[in-house]
This record gives structure tokens, sequence and C-alpha cells, in this order.
């Protein structure tokens, strides 16, 4: 099955808007009618807005809400930071979405956050609980320690899982990728078909789309590794932020995830004080076949109802 993304080069569907703020400036895009109940979308490390499939998007319009998408610093069309004279934490990155949240002149929003962004939105949850409506997350972690731990050959400290071998072999092609741009889009869908955990075939064309967008719009080759330093930096900040989480919480996962495996996803939800918790068959991590588009979705609308 593939989806049907426009080929063109941008793919800018609906209401494209660019925020500028705290000298920062983020592209974002929104889906639905702005009277619906607002949702962000929180992408991982090094990870555009478009990562976000467009049908995914216009598909949570569709169950009732006003979605938004986004880059952030460092990805995509946004702002491009020199880390080494402006370093920055996750917090930083979770006072963007605040700044985002205020353009688009919200008092509130249901918050989903994926991989990394899972931890940006956990950060979001503990430090502006009025702005929570829910808070969703999806393939993340209360602790990145064993995947940074293994990226840099280092023994973690971590009880948790590592990440299987195939992702730190293919953490290479991330960080530094190959010359030309169909090097690149094929690294991508390599990338993505390892991700996927091998359960369920990657959707090729839909990869290719979006690996396509995603170089012709990078305007920061070294946005993953600015990403991963603001990780790192970051573990101190995020082991202070679970148990200060009020915010009804409603967690995915794959059993099937080669990143975060299954023990994170049941020591998310021991640390969230309330928290569900949704375990997806043979999901990995990431949206890399349209067989995923309904079971998250309907996942993410049963975490828009979650209460404590």
């Amino acid at each position: 099955m593939s989806l049907a993304l426009n080929p063109t080069f941008p793919a800018m569907a609906y209401e494209p808007k660019v925020i500028q703020t705290d000298d920062l400036v983020f592209w974002t895009e929104s889906f639905g009618d702005k009277k619906n109940p607002a949702l962000v979308l929180i992408m991982g490390s090094g990870g555009q807005g478009i990562l976000w499939p467009q049908q995914f998007c216009e598909q949570l319009a569709s169950k009732g809400f006003f979605v938004i998408r986004y880059d952030h610093r460092d990805t995509g069309l946004s702002s491009s930071i020199n880390y080494q004279n402006s370093p920055y934490t996750l917090l930083d990155m979770a006072n963007d979405v605040i700044n985002i949240i205020d353009a688009y002149s919200l008092d509130k929003a249901h918050i989903v956050g994926a991989s990394m962004g899972g931890a940006i939105a956990m950060l979001l949850a503990a430090h502006y609980p009025e702005r929570i409506a829910n808070l969703i997350l999806l393939m993340t972690t209360v602790d990145m320690r064993p995947a940074f731990d293994a990226f840099l050959g280092k023994l973690s400290t971590s009880t948790l899982s590592m990440p299987e071998e195939t992702i730190l072999a293919a953490l290479k092609n991330i960080v530094t990728p190959p010359d030309t741009l169909t090097e690149k889009v094929n690294s991508f869908i390599d990338n993505a078909r390892i991700n996927s955990g091998g359960k369920v075939p990657i959707d090729e064309p839909l990869c290719r789309q979006i690996g396509l967008q995603v170089f012709l719009r990078m305007q920061n080759p070294h946005g993953v590794s600015n990403h991963f330093q603001a990780a790192q930096a970051s573990h101190d900040l995020l082991s202070k932020t679970a148990s200060k989480i009020t915010a009804p919480t409603f967690i995915i996962h794959g059993d099937s995830d080669p990143v975060f495996p299954i023990d994170h996803a049941y020591a998310t939800q021991q640390a969230i004080q309330h928290s569900r918790l949704a375990i997806i068959p043979d999901l990995g991590h990431g949206i890399s076949s349209a067989v995923w588009l309904t079971p998250i979705i309907e996942k993410i609308v049963e975490g828009t109802h979650a209460n404590t």
C-alpha cells in the first residue's frame, strides 16, 4: 500500500506558517480547523516535521483535531545553530514548542512526542503543565543513556536495553551521509527498513518521497549531531522529569522497536504516575509503512481521552 503524497517539492499542504521568536525561525504547518483541539507533533532526533507523513496529519485532522507539525531547530527549513558557540538542551527545544503554541495563539494542546521528541514532550509536561491537555509518548523512553552510550561505544550504567547492533551500524550513515542525493535517499530507505524492526515491510515509495524532500529541505547537515549533543547534555534534566508529570499520559510502543526495546516502554509507564501503556504488535521505530497509520492514529486519539 502506498501513500498518495504530492511528489512536487516542496509538499506544503493546508497552512504553512513561518514563526520567528527568540532570534530563531521555525517552519510549521497546520492541518484542520483551528477551532478544534490542538495537537502538536514533535519528531525525534534530527527529524524534520515532514517525517510525520502528510496523510497521517490529514487523518488526525479528520478526527477533529487542529494538527501542527514543525521542523526542530537544526532541521529542515528552521534555524541552523552553531552548537559550539550556542549550545542548547532538550529543555530549550521544549521552549521552542511553547513559542510555536504561543504563535498560534493556543492556550494548551495535546502533545505527541516520538523518540527524542518524547523526551522533549516530557520536559514540556514537567515545566509547562498548564499548557498540556494530554501527553502522548510514542516510541520513546525515560532513559536515553543506553542508546547514546551505545552510539559512543561506552558501557551504560542504565539497566535498560541497548539498541540492536543493526541500529548502531545504520547510525554511521545518518551522522555522515553519502555524497550524492541518490545515495542519501537510498540510505534513508535502508535506515527506515532497519528501524522498522523487520516484521512489516516498509512502504518504499513513501520513504523515497519523504527522503527526497528531507534532503532537499536540509539546510544544516550537522543537525543530527547537534541534537545528539543536546540530548546527551540533558540526561540530568530528564532524570528529574518523569516524577513531575501530572498531565494524563498515554504511552504507545511497538514490541519490535530496535532503538528502544520494549523494556523502555514499561520503564516509562512505571516512572510516570497513572500513565497508561498500549503495545502495538510488530511496530518498530518510525512510521515507515502505511500499515501503521490506522493503529497509531487510533491510539493517539485514545490518548487524547486519557485521564488520571
